[in-house]
């Protein structure tokens, strides 16, 4: 399972990147606006800043030619550019067109598991189903993202499913559990990972390090030869 950070803002992807919790980036023309007008040049900036990783840019056009062109000029940015398509019939019209071409596609904004189907017989690599968006509007998206992984599965498809539109920490549980390939996760829900259990993991280490410090423990290693300034940084600490 890999997660792919569902931004194009560069200092919260840096952040993630120090993390080490980085395997992918996706962005939409949502996304996009947030952080700046030119959609070739914000996709550079991120290729850049993470080059050996997939980026996903998405078309903005809506008829099959003009996806097809703008397709080609994301997939000029570098070798690891993903192209996101909607799931209509224009869209999916364009996919096999590019996967000749050895562009790889994502057909996105999917809602069932019969559109997933579609897409990866078109030639789609990646699918992402809008698992949160299906519960915010009364369905389970984790229900719909199992079938799609267990028709894949069966039929042995290539297509890797995408767990899109991740709203909570849980979600990420929910999602690998079924066996989803990717999860994306916008950096708010990466923070919320650790930020939500915070107290108690904090009142934890609390009572790790008030112990310790009762104790009058410390960290030496006496058969190491310490230079003057370390023993005096360390006298530092014990005193």
């Amino acid at each position: 399972m890999k997660l792919f950070a569902d931004t194009a803002d560069l200092t919260e992807l840096k952040e993630l990147k120090e993390l080490g919790l980085v395997n992918g980036v996706t962005t939409n023309p949502q996304i996009i606006s947030h952080s700046g007008k030119n959609l070739l040049k914000i996709l550079g900036s991120i290729v850049d800043l993470l080059p050996n990783l997939p980026v996903v840019g998405m078309v903005v056009a809506t008829d099959t030619k003009t996806m097809i062109k703008e397709a080609r000029m994301i997939n000029s940015i570098g070798p690891n550019m993903i192209i996101k398509l909607p799931a209509t019939i224009e869209a999916t019209k364009a996919i096999p067109v590019l996967a000749e071409e050895n562009i790889k596609v994502c057909s996105t904004c999917i809602v069932t598991a019969a559109q997933a189907v579609l897409a990866a017989k078109a030639g789609a690599a990646y699918t992402a189903l809008f698992t949160g968006q299906l519960d915010i509007i009364g369905y389970k998206g984790v229900d719909t993202l199992r079938d799609i992984v267990n028709i894949y599965g069966h039929f042995n498809l290539k297509t890797q499913v995408i767990a899109a539109s991740v709203k909570k920490p849980q979600d990420i549980v929910d999602y690998a559990l079924v066996g989803a390939h990717i999860i994306t996760i916008p950096y708010q829900v990466f923070m919320d990972a650790f930020s939500r259990a915070l107290p108690l993991t904090q009142y934890f280490v609390d009572t790790f390090y008030r112990d310790w410090e009762k104790a009058g423990c410390y960290i030496t290693d006496e058969t190491i030869s310490l230079g003057k300034k370390d023993e005096e940084d360390l006298n530092k600490i014990l005193a």
